[in-house]
């Protein structure tokens, strides 16, 4: 065989080897792609498994080795690619050439390595700044609740609210002073019955028959008039000795009470009434817009401290 014949085979040996190389490397990133279509994932979601740009994975499915960092780092990016495919990575590993050409764009994948990891420092950014936003409405509504709170205790203390109270209860009517008025007038009508009847008894001895015979007839006039005229005077005296009176010089809301909890009164007067209550009990009282009210006890007026700020008193009379 002549040099010239060698040179030939020389030749087809050299571009074998090389063309056998190049289908290797084409075989590796063509079985990665071909596995990751099996599964159904996309480029991105490769790249976000595995922490690399879309370029890069896309680089590593063409295999344009010469676009990627050093082979070294280009066999971890692959081992790591295998096994999320579910691949050998070994046998990939092998087709692999040893070195890879000139890196031209090199310079243009170096700042996509920090892409991933700046995608995720924005969406905790992004997540944080949600949190933050959910906390600062949190704050705000408790504030709102807060002032809510404090206007209603305030609200509680005030004219206004007292009387807005008063017009939810039923005016509970109850006559306090007809019964005490009637049990005064039969109690009276007893006491004069018997200091009636002495005057007229002494005297009978002292009279003729004749005078003893016409008494019966004077008594029976004179004592109906006594009882008739005697309840007046009685029934006066004791009730404004032992009655309360209340006089509304302005529209107040009032609570009368027993000491038991019966409550004799519960809602709102209106200026220039006035309303008397019986004090054979003891009696508490709860006066809102006690500034209008002027309190009467037993026929003398009671001094009443009245609280600026709210403007309701609570007393107990007896």
């Amino acid at each position: 065989m002549s040099e010239g014949d060698l040179d030939v085979v020389g030749d087809v040996n050299s571009s074998d080897v090389a063309a056998k190389e190049t289908d290797l490397k084409q075989d590796a990133g063509r079985q990665l792609a071909q596995a990751r279509s099996r599964m159904g994932l996309s480029v991105e979601q490769v790249a976000e498994h595995l922490k690399l740009s879309p370029k890069q994975i896309q680089a590593i499915e063409d295999n344009a080795f010469n676009l990627l960092p050093e082979m070294v780092i280009v066999r971890g990016f692959i081992r790591s690619y295998a096994k999320l495919v579910k691949l050998d990575a070994q046998a990939l590993l092998a087709s692999l050439p040893a070195t890879a050409g000139y890196r031209q764009a090199e310079a243009d994948f170096r700042p996509t390595l920090a892409t991933p990891f700046l995608e995720s420092k924005t969406r905790f950014l992004a997540r944080s700044d949600q949190t933050n936003r959910h906390y600062l409405v949190g704050a705000v509504l408790l504030g709102l609740a807060a002032l809510l709170f404090v206007a209603v205790q305030k609200l509680e203390q005030t004219e206004w609210f007292a009387r807005q109270l008063a017009s939810f209860h039923t005016p509970v009517t109850q006559p306090v002073t007809e019964p005490a008025q009637a049990s005064v007038v039969s109690e009276s009508v007893v006491a004069s019955q018997p200091s009636t009847s002495p005057s007229v008894n002494p005297a009978q001895p002292e009279k003729s028959l004749t005078e003893i015979l016409q008494a019966p007839a004077s008594v029976a006039k004179d004592v109906p008039a006594e009882v008739e005229a005697a309840p007046v005077k009685e029934v006066q005296t004791p009730a404004q000795d032992n009655v309360l009176t209340l006089k509304f010089r302005q529209d107040s809301w009032v609570q009368v009470k027993k000491e038991n909890g019966e409550v004799l009164a519960s809602r709102l007067f209106k200026a220039g009434s006035e309303e008397k209550f019986d004090l054979s009990l003891p009696l508490q009282l709860r006066i809102g817009n006690a500034a209008g009210v002027d309190v009467v006890v037993r026929g003398a007026a009671m001094p009443v401290a009245v609280n600026k700020e709210t403007n309701v008193i609570n007393l107990n009379i007896k």
